[in-house]
């Protein structure tokens, strides 16, 4: 008998000539249900079953697999600790609005009920973000990509991610993945923090930097897709999320290629340009250590 979870949120989408299959799961442990009881190809089709090839799964199967997403992977929380020991300090300034006798420009409200400090310094102003941001990271990547560039990038996130909330901005973060095949794709997502939620970093760990949360968690997920059955051949060619599923505001960290995050300094410039694109200014107050860089799993 299936016990009961939570269904994700399905739909589908057509955009650039491709139709879409979309899955947004609302929990860890709900994606995992999922994947485990709807599955809808055979067995015989299905790749997140496979064992051994350690080096592509990062797993011996995908019983182990599921267990470090359900429960976290230290392992990678230790990791990912390291890195981000060598990211700058987030600087969580507060802009304040001062009142005084003279200033650049009057409130009027102040001169209204005749107070003598009417006028405004010229500057910031006290800023209190209560805008969720979603953080959706796509983890795609090819199987080339070694640890090393996982682990820079998924340090750089969670430093960016400390950073806006230091700052006082409301976090959600979710992990994604997208592919296609010819006409067809999968646009499949699992939030892993909610807004004002304390990150649980051994999870955050497995998704951001595991090679299993793509090639176990992710594949078992397309595989309840029997629509889909054509995409068993490769698993589809990595994308961009469809854009209608993007929220204003939204930082998107898209799928990348072997090369992009190769140091901290990179990782760090390419996450804080996404933070910035979306419109989320955090600010460091210090540069980029340079010890500690030999990360291995």
């Amino acid at each position: 008998m299936i016990p009961y979870y939570n269904k994700p949120l399905r739909e589908s989408i057509h955009e650039d000539n491709i139709s879409y299959i979309t899955q947004r799961h609302l929990s860890v442990l709900d994606a995992l249900d999922h994947a485990t009881f709807a599955r809808a190809w055979p067995l015989s089709y299905c790749s997140s079953i496979k064992v051994g090839n350690h080096d592509f799964y990062g797993t011996p199967n995908r019983n182990v697999a599921f267990q470090l997403a359900k429960y976290g992977w230290a392992e990678g929380r230790k990791l990912l600790s390291k890195a981000r020991a060598q990211m700058p300090k987030s600087s969580a300034r507060v802009h304040i609005m001062e009142w005084d006798v003279g200033g650049d420009y009057p409130d009027p409200v102040r001169a209204a009920a005749g107070a003598p400090d009417c006028m405004v310094t010229k500057g910031n102003s006290v800023e209190n973000p209560n805008q969720v941001i979603r953080v959706v990271v796509s983890a795609s990547t090819p199987c080339s990509t070694p640890p090393s560039e996982y682990i820079n990038r998924g340090a750089a996130i969670l430093s960016a991610i400390e950073a806006a909330e230091l700052c006082g901005y409301p976090i959600q973060v979710e992990v994604e993945e997208t592919s296609y095949t010819l006409n067809q794709g999968f646009s499949c997502s699992i939030v892993l923090k909610e807004a004002g939620h304390p990150c649980d970093l051994d999870s955050l760990a497995f998704f951001l930097i595991h090679p299993s949360s793509l090639r176990r968690v992710f594949f078992a997920l397309l595989e309840t897709e029997k629509e889909l059955i054509n995409m068993h051949i490769g698993y589809g060619r990595p994308t961009c999320r469809p854009k209608s599923l993007h929220k204003p505001g939204d930082i998107y960290l898209k799928n990348f290629e072997t090369g992009e995050f190769t140091s901290p300094e990179a990782a760090h410039k390419l996450v804080q340009e996404a933070f910035k694109r979306a419109g989320c200014f955090v600010e460091f107050t210090d540069t980029i250590s340079t010890e500690g860089r030999s990360h291995r799993y």
